[in-house]
C-alpha cells in the first residue's frame, strides 16, 4: 500500500482584491498492490515523483476513528486509487530539475 498526498489547485476569487488565485487542496491518496491486479503502489513508488503531473482514478472513501488520546470520533475523505495515468511525456536523463524518466503508460 502506498499513501500519497496529492494537491490540486482550486481557483477562486479573492474577495479583497478581485484578482483569482490558486488555492491548493490537499488530498490523500492511497494505491494498493494486488496479487493478480495492477501493481499501483509499486507503480507510485518507484515512478511517482513530487511536482508531477498524474490523473488519478479512484473511489472516495470514508474513514472514520475514535482517537486514542482524547476519544473523540475523527473523520477524513481520502480517494482509493483504482488507476494512475502519468501526463507528463518522457524527459530526457539529464533533465535540469533532476527527475528521472516518466514510466512506460499500460
Amino acid at each position: 500500500m502506498a499513501n500519497i498526498g496529492f494537491a490540486v489547485n482550486n481557483r477562486r476569487k479573492n474577495q479583497e482584491t478581485g484578482a483569482w488565485e490558486e488555492v491548493p487542496v490537499w488530498v490523500e491518496l492511497k494505491a494498493f498492490t494486488r496479487g493478480s491486479g495492477r501493481k499501483l503502489a509499486d507503480l507510485a513508488e518507484q515512478h511517482l515523483r513530487k511536482g508531477q503531473l498524474i490523473y488519478v482514478e479512484g473511489r472516495l472513501v470514508l474513514d472514520q476513528w475514535t482517537g486514542k488520546e482524547d476519544g473523540k470520533k475523527h473523520s477524513r475523505t481520502l480517494v482509493h486509487v483504482e488507476d494512475i495515468q502519468f501526463l507528463e511525456g518522457r524527459r530526457a536523463k539529464a533533465d535540469p530539475r533532476g527527475r528521472p524518466e516518466d514510466p512506460p503508460v499500460s
